[in-house]
């Protein structure tokens, strides 16, 4: 989060009233901002979740952002999991939600932005969000500041060339691959934003993944300003979790959907298969395969013209029996290439060093029904079973006692903790050994201050050896000089996993290091068999090893 300053002044005088009332306010209601101003500074965790009822009462029905705060509710599988249409029926859905930490995090921060008497439009706010839709006006976009390297560069004219081709034969067919950190997924919509939607195309982005639905669409809203031609552009997800298939409008410029939403939606594919101005992207195309993309693309390929682009890190950790499919679903054809070893050469990359060390800790021990009913349905861990985790305290003190033992080599080192009471666990006993250390988190357990952006600057210019993080790093925040990240945090998802390698990443031509050590703390796995060796989601960086 952002360094906030923070006021009671944007607030209603009824949501004053109501909040000074309700912490023993006894004088006139003239006074009550002043009284509340003195006697809570800026809303803390703690107060949040007292007053959780209250805000709900008279903050909410008139804070112009609840549709957003239950966008990002339904995004993370939190609350009733209902379709609300109204400020009224937003209000409900946080009602009915659990006083959970998800929703105590985004209700701080929601406020503290409300709150914000100095806002920057280039502060990093640590609430990314994407819309399930959105209407985006493309002439109004901020300039997006990333500078392409040249390997971008030329992927472009491949796939400007190819464009080319395709509209005398009406077939595009082909594979883009690009390694973890070289930025593919901006390659492919900056090309995308520039060249297709530009020219009166439609895009069909498919995915595996919620996150790697959300993580596309968001790169198509920052990019959006380079569409040229059009004063509107309408962006939609379609999954489980955002927009159902049977929402899709002709009219939507681009679609982001999971592929097994529109397999449950014969009539919808159809409708999107018969429009010529299709273009459909494969995302991490090494699962085209799978018989619920194969059969799509095939449905595509019985007419033309047809357009399809195959995005992947790895395609060849394909099956081998189903590679020869992987090949004809693509052509056979790869547009553009960048290995990930000539971006070593070339120092835009650092040379991956994966390191792993096992805690020994049965991070199974305690679970519950609750826990395996949360994991089953929502593919992780339930904030009680990561708790556990981050309080094992043999765990933690072999993640501090690896770190004291290679400070020399390891350098600057980014931790990814668990949660943010692991945070401040790892982030005290380094400083207890005599490290440099600080975290950044949505919230500060003890009300310490500390500013995120305060304290990555200290980090970025030298004055922090170690920077302990909980999920505000991985992408948006500029930090060149690291050189090692400790994975302490469980996860089973690719994309993250990639983000948190990625921050290790920056060469030195792009003013990071020659060397990045990527430290896994592997724990033992009964159940989950899958969680047992993170880096199998990475074999791109397993196979420079």
């Amino acid at each position: 989060m952002p360094a906030y300053r923070f006021s009671w002044e944007p607030f209603s005088d009824n949501t004053v009233r109501d909040i000074a009332l309700w912490m023993g306010y006894g004088g006139a209601e003239s006074g009550a901002r002043a009284w509340l101003s003195d006697h809570l500074k800026r809303p803390t965790p703690e107060f949040i979740g007292e007053a959780k009822d209250l805000l709900v009462k008279s903050w909410l029905p008139e804070y112009p952002g609840t549709q957003q705060i239950v966008d990002l509710l339904i995004e993370r599988g939190v609350g009733p999991m209902s379709n609300p249409r109204s400020q009224r029926g937003y209000v409900q859905y946080i009602r009915d939600c659990r006083n959970s930490k998800s929703l105590r995090r985004y209700l701080l921060e929601a406020m503290l932005r409300f709150g914000d008497m100095d806002p920057s439009p280039d502060a990093d706010t640590g609430f990314e969000f994407t819309p399930r839709f959105a209407i985006l006006s493309p002439n109004d976009q901020a300039a997006d500041r990333r500078r392409p390297h040249r390997y971008q560069l030329e992927a472009w004219e491949s796939l400007n060339a190819h464009l080319g081709e395709s509209r005398s034969t009406g077939v595009f067919q082909g594979l883009l691959i690009m390694p973890t950190g070289s930025g593919k997924t901006f390659t492919a919509v900056h090309w995308l934003a520039s060249h297709v939607l530009s020219q009166g195309m439609r895009v069909l982005w498919l995915a595996h993944r919620h996150e790697l639905l959300t993580h596309a669409a968001g790169e198509f809203h920052r990019l959006s300003g380079l569409v040229q031609g059009k004063d509107k552009l309408r962006v939609r997800i379609v999954s489980g979790m955002h927009c159902g298939a049977t929402q899709i409008d002709p009219a939507d410029d681009v679609v982001v959907a999971s592929v097994h939403s529109l397999a449950r939606s014969v009539q919808v594919s159809d409708e999107l298969l018969n429009d010529d101005r299709l273009f459909v992207v494969v995302d991490e195309a090494h699962h085209a395969p799978a018989k619920s993309y194969r059969d799509f693309i095939r449905a595509l390929q019985s007419r033309k013209p047809w357009r399809i682009l195959g995005l992947t890190a790895t395609p060849t950790r394909t099956i081998e029996s189903e590679r020869p499919v992987l090949t004809r679903l693509f052509g056979g054809r790869v547009l553009a290439q960048v290995e990930l070893g000539h971006l070593i050469e070339q120092r835009i990359l650092a040379r991956p060093i994966p390191v792993i060390v096992r805690t020994d800790t049965d991070v199974e021990q305690g679970l519950t029904p609750e826990d395996l009913a949360h994991y089953d349905r929502f593919n992780e861990l339930s904030e009680q079973w990561l708790d556990r985790i981050a309080k094992a305290t043999s765990r933690n003190q072999l993640i501090i006692e690896h770190y004291l033992e290679h400070r020399e080599k390891y350098g600057p080192t980014l931790i990814f903790a668990i949660n943010v009471a692991h945070a401040a666990i790892l982030s005290e006993q380094l400083r207890d050994r005599g490290v440099r250390a600080d975290y950044v988190a949505s919230y500060r357990p003890d009300g310490s201050d500390g500013e995120p952006l305060e304290v990555v600057k200290r980090f970025r210019e030298g004055g922090l050896d170690v920077l302990v993080n909980v999920q505000m790093v991985t992408e948006g925040v500029d930090v060149p000089s690291i050189q090692t990240v400790f994975l302490t945090r469980p996860t089973g998802s690719e994309i993250l996993m990639r983000q948190m390698i990625g921050r290790a990443l920056r060469g030195p031509a792009a003013g990071g290091s020659e060397k990045a050590y990527l430290v896994s703390f592997e724990d033992q796995w009964h159940k989950l068999r899958d969680w047992d060796s993170p880096f199998q989601l990475v074999p791109d960086i397993q196979d420079l090893a």
